[in-house]
């Protein structure tokens, strides 16, 4: 899902990661990783997709505003750049309530945490963007927070061992795009929200959208092209357009040309298929049944980044990983691969994809 109150600026890049230091009021210990502090939004921005998961949001803030309640705590799950952090943003803004964010790490400590907690007013939300970067004890010290609204005293900026302070009812949301890694303590205690699949009208639309908010129009055919190279996620779209505007600064109509010059400067494919992943195919080509040791040499990677880059082709059915043998092409992977070689350079050919 995508709000509409992302506004871009060229000149100021990554506006929206600045941090900004907050100081707790219980413990004087400054907040740096909290980049969200404030009262949810009056006016509600227009909303595509996720159409269920926004149905069941308004009915609970609905349910929790008659009863007096503080929204349930809730585990947003989905893959990155999907609009997990956008859905608890709307959460507070339908409940009408303050909205902090902390950007958890593995370097969060417990008194982070504490301190927030300690400052929060009754039914404020509490979001942890990235959950499952909290180290076990971290995470642990939620339990009594949500369960008995009780958080460790904190003096002389340390935690008090054996001592209790009382805390205001609010509401805890996280997300994560590995809920695995979050204790299952934690998250019995949350309702979870599965983040839905955007279709490619809805995509679409969130490209036109953010183009026409940067005084943009996106030709139908560049809409499309970007729409299909996103893989369902919307912060790509978001992060072209930006660079486009960048790219074609007199310009007022954006066409599929550009788009496609665009992605010639980051070497993706009209699929969102990337040089890196043409790169693990040809190994692929030349010598199948690598395994995972030997394919982090070869492509020079990080474990974690090769598994992101092979679940995305694993999705596209252009790779297979077998017990016995180890990482293959299939066989569509290898008609891909004689379509690459052979000069083609739009993707929407091979898999069939509209061309607007």
């Amino acid at each position: 899902m995508y709000l509409s109150n992302h506004v871009s600026s060229p000149t100021i890049p990554n506006q929206q990661e600045e941090e900004i230091p907050v100081v707790s009021q219980s413990s004087g210990i400054h907040v740096n990783r909290i980049n969200d502090v404030e009262e949810s939004p009056p006016v509600k921005p227009p909303i595509i997709g996720q159409t269920f998961n926004i149905s069941l949001l308004n009915k609970l803030a609905v349910g929790c505003k008659t009863l007096g309640k503080p929204f349930p705590h809730t585990l947003f799950q989905g893959k990155s750049g999907t609009g997990k952090s956008e859905l608890a943003s709307e959460s507070a803004r339908l409940m009408g309530v303050g909205f902090h964010r902390f950007n958890a790490s593995r370097d969060s400590k417990e008194i982070e945490i504490v301190q927030i907690i300690q400052d929060l007013r009754p039914h404020d939300m509490l979001f942890i963007d990235e959950t499952q970067n909290l180290r076990g004890p971290v995470q642990t010290c939620l339990y009594s927070a949500i369960d008995r609204n009780i958080t460790p005293s904190i003096r002389r900026n340390k935690i008090i061992t054996g001592s209790e302070t009382p805390c205001a009812d609010f509401t805890l949301l996280m997300a994560s795009n590995e809920p695995g890694k979050i204790n299952k303590a934690l998250r019995s205690r949350c309702q979870i929200l599965v983040m839905e699949s955007y279709s490619i009208q809805e995509l679409n639309e969130i490209a036109c959208m953010h183009a026409n908010r940067n005084h943009l129009e996106l030709e139908a055919s560049a809409a499309n092209l970007l729409a299909n190279a996103c893989r369902g996620v919307p912060r790509d779209i978001i992060k072209w357009i930006d660079k486009l505007l960048l790219l074609n600064p007199h310009k007022a109509i954006l066409s599929d040309v550009c788009v496609r010059d665009m992605f010639m400067t980051e070497r993706t494919r009209s699929s969102g298929i990337t040089a890196q992943e043409i790169q693990y195919m040809e190994i692929l080509c030349s010598s199948e049944g690598v395994s995972v040791k030997s394919m982090e040499n070869l492509m020079g990677l990080d474990l974690e980044t090769l598994k992101e880059m092979e679940a995305e082709l694993q999705k596209m059915a252009l790779i297979d990983i077998l017990p016995a043998i180890g990482r293959c092409l299939t066989t569509l992977g290898k008609k891909y691969m004689l379509f690459v070689k052979s000069g083609e350079v739009d993707d929407r050919i091979f898999f069939n994809q509209p061309i607007l």
